[in-house]
């Protein structure tokens, strides 16, 4: 999968801009990384019993963090979450999270899987029908081309801002 970098840097690229309407910039951030939050457990779990062998986690809840990394389970905790917000930020929060989680679901749909990873149509199929364009573990380069963007934009905002 694109690391964290990649997903917070491609959010950074969307809420670049000054004025926001609808979207509440650190909201769309937090949702561009929420979907690995929820599944790292599950792949430092999986890490630490193939390093040391031993049994972490059962398969049976390793497979219900998978479920939480499929888009209508995020679409359900992205409205969960907004109850945690006063009444008059909800519809606001609602935008910005969800958002940033099809930020997230966008680039690991760019991404090949070794096995079923990604859940993308539960609950009404098992089957990953996305074939994706490049293997985990050669997203290096996309981690530093989207590295090199976002510096180049934040410093071009920087001497923007100095010269006004």
């Amino acid at each position: 999968m694109p690391d964290l970098l990649v997903h917070a840097t491609v959010g950074c690229l969307v809420v670049f801009r000054d004025k926001y309407k609808y979207l509440i910039p650190s909201i769309v951030l937090l949702g561009c990384i929420f979907p690995d939050l929820i599944r790292g457990p599950l792949l430092l779990a999986g890490n630490l019993e193939n390093s040391l062998g031993i049994k972490l986690i059962s398969s049976e809840v390793a497979f219900i963090l998978k479920l939480f990394h499929s888009p209508v389970p995020l679409a359900l905790q992205v409205w969960l979450f907004c109850f945690l917000f006063e009444r008059e930020l909800r519809l606001k929060v609602f935008v910005s999270f969800f958002l940033g989680v099809l930020l997230h679901l966008l680039l690991d749909a760019g991404q090949r899987a070794y096995h079923i990873s990604y859940l993308w149509l539960f609950p009404f199929s098992f089957e990953n029908p996305i074939q994706g364009l490049w293997w985990a573990d050669e997203s290096g380069w996309i981690t530093i081309i989207s590295g090199l963007v976002v510096t180049m934009l934040l410093c071009w905002k920087y001497f923007e801002s100095r010269s006004s």
